[in-house]
């Protein structure tokens, strides 16, 4: 279980992590006076370290800002202020973070009271952000950091170079609102569908054969033979609650795992050939949904999901999964292989990784893309108009865009970062003393063993600093990661290469009353949705092709073609930023 918990970081930390002024706020108010030089060692890589604005910050002054940020969970702190780059940044750069963290699940509601009150902390953490982020900056709120840039030469120099990066970090009337990030690849798939195959082994006596004869179910025949065995195992060993296979509550899983087996993503607003979809209406959703509800009459899939309303989508019903009781489930890369067995009472499991079926005609380049974006807004933090030292704060957070910056929000401390004391305390603890990872004589990254994508027990969002943005380097930590990890990856995302499929760009951008119309339609088609969707599955509503069109006609008059108008008019928008 101390790895569920350290992997919880990574939704919290990425998944919620979603892309979603100098407004009205006082000018620079960095002093003159004192060092004026940046920390020693800062590095001159590719891009410059130091910009024109930071030439007159007195470096000797400890300055502190408070920071309001998503919850943390993990083995190692409690608080962001015992992440090891933290300290790091402290150290380096002579300032303190003070962070406002809220329980979890409470993160929407404390956000709101912050915003109530008006007592707001230095920077402000968006990503639970509801509302509209421009008129944030509009009420003056907000910084633009765009009016900041001298500031921030590592950052101006992606910008430069990279002009999808410099689309994505900013809005339709060219502001950055939030600090952005930006990675050179897609990082691994970090989670998706997995199986028991120790369960096929017991049920064919260790001679698996699965109809389409490869070693892993890819086909529905696969599946509609494996399923029933699972469910036959589970009776024959009087498991009294069991699941052959989970899914979540509304039936359909988010990333569109089993739709995407009849070529369709009903679920979501997504791009295919520049052109904004929904695929709710096409035929082949109907197709899916009663392929749900066959399986759920013959008790292949768990018979009470649709209470689980409070799952979260990467660890449906924990007691389920890992006490035994299911067979196919959507798990996270540390679930795989026999890290969920319980020797104590003779289980013994062998987790494996494995990919929708694929219907007639459907091939990778139908299947909606898995991988985060390149370019993303991370935990959406915004700097308060009222901030002091603002020109510091982004000349500290500047570095990490730099080289030495990217390895810090990828991996974390190598071990010359380490120094005495707190950092060194912290890293002692992680069994990071050799540092986070290193480089072999042949230039080659290597992971510390102890870290998760090697099969140890910490995860990256516990040693790197990935809460605080900046460039990552994903490029070097998946060429570093292990072959199971590499045969995950390959399971749940290997069509991202050749997909034409894609999920809408989080950097879109909507006008206030754009998202006003949106937030209201959303709230009366997703109560609609959800119900209709398990009420189908279950059989508690007649599904046939009447039945259907009257739910996507309700679907469509609650407000689903106008949402579709404003995502491809926010699409075009987002094009035209050049």
């Amino acid at each position: 279980m101390k790895k569920i918990r350290a992997y919880l970081c990574i939704v919290i930390a990425i998944f919620l992590l979603v892309a979603c002024g100098n407004g009205g706020g006082d000018t620079p108010k960095d002093e003159q006076g004192g060092n004026t030089q940046p920390p020693s060692g800062t590095p001159q890589g590719e891009t410059p370290s130091v910009g024109a604005g930071s030439e007159g910050i007195n470096w000797d002054e400890h300055v502190n800002y408070s920071w309001w940020l998503i919850a943390t969970i993990g083995d190692f702190f409690d608080s962001y202020n015992g992440n090891p780059v933290v300290n790091y940044m402290e150290e380096r750069f002579n300032v303190s973070f003070d962070f406002v963290q809220p329980v979890i699940g409470t993160e929407s509601d404390s956000l709101s009271i912050l915003m109530g009150t008006g007592n707001y902390t230095d920077l402000i953490s968006l990503a639970v952000y509801s509302g509209s982020i421009p008129q944030l900056y509009n009420d003056g709120i907000i910084i633009d950091i765009a009016e900041w840039l001298e500031y921030m030469p590592n950052l101006q120099n992606l910008l430069n170079t990279y002009p999808d990066f410099n689309r994505a970090a900013r809005d339709d009337e060219g502001r950055i609102l939030v600090i952005p990030m930006m990675a050179d690849e897609s990082e691994l798939t970090w989670a998706g569908l997995m199986y028991r195959h120790d369960i096929l082994d017991a049920m064919t006596g260790g001679n698996v054969q699965f109809p389409s004869g490869e070693n892993r179910p890819t086909t529905l025949a696969d599946w509609e033979w494996m399923l029933p065995l699972m469910k036959e195992y589970y009776e024959t060993a009087g498991f009294p609650d069991f699941a052959p296979l989970i899914i979540p509550a509304n039936g359909i899983f988010a990333f569109g795992e089993l739709m995407s087996t009849f070529g369709v993503y009903g679920a979501s607003f997504y791009v295919r050939n520049n052109e904004v979809h929904h695929d709710l209406t096409d035929p082949r959703m109907y197709d899916y949904v009663s392929t749900m509800r066959d399986w759920y009459a013959k008790g292949w899939i768990h018979q009470d999901f649709a209470s689980r309303t409070d799952d979260l989508f990467f660890m449906p019903n924990p007691q389920l999964v890992f006490g035994g009781g299911a067979g196919v489930f959507y798990g996270m890369m540390m679930h795989l292989g026999d890290r969920m067995s319980i020797p104590e009472y003779g289980m013994f499991f062998d987790v494996r990784p494995i990919s929708s079926p694929k219907g007639e005609g459907v091939t990778d380049k139908d299947i909606i893309r898995r991988g985060w974006d390149r370019f993303s807004s991370g935990a959406a933090n915004a700097i308060h108009s009222g901030a002091d030292n603002i020109g510091r704060l982004l000349s500290t957070l500047d570095h990490l865009y730099s080289d030495e910056g990217a390895m810090l929000t990828t991996i974390g401390l190598n071990a010359d970062q380490i120094t005495p004391g707190r950092v060194h305390d912290i890293m002692s603890n992680m069994g990071l003393l050799d540092g986070a990872y290193w480089f072999d004589g042949a230039g080659n990254l290597v992971l510390n063993p102890n870290m998760q994508l090697m099969g140890g027990n910490v995860g990256t969002v516990d040693a790197n600093g990935v809460r605080l943005g900046g460039y990552q380097r994903f490029s070097l930590i998946n060429a570093a990661s292990s072959e199971e990890a590499l045969d995950a990856h390959q399971a749940w995302g290997g069509h991202d290469s050749v997909t034409e499929v894609h999920p809408l760009p989080g950097a879109l951008s909507l006008t206030d009353e754009e998202s006003a119309t949106v937030s209201l339609n959303n709230s009366r088609m997703t109560d609609h949705f959800n119900q209709h969707m398990a009420m189908f599955i279950m059989g508690t509503m007649p599904l046939n092709e009447s039945t259907w069109s009257e739910f996507v006609n309700e679907q469509r008059s609650l407000g689903l073609d106008e949402n579709l108008a404003i995502q491809r008019a926010a699409f075009a928008r987002y094009l035209a930023r050049g």
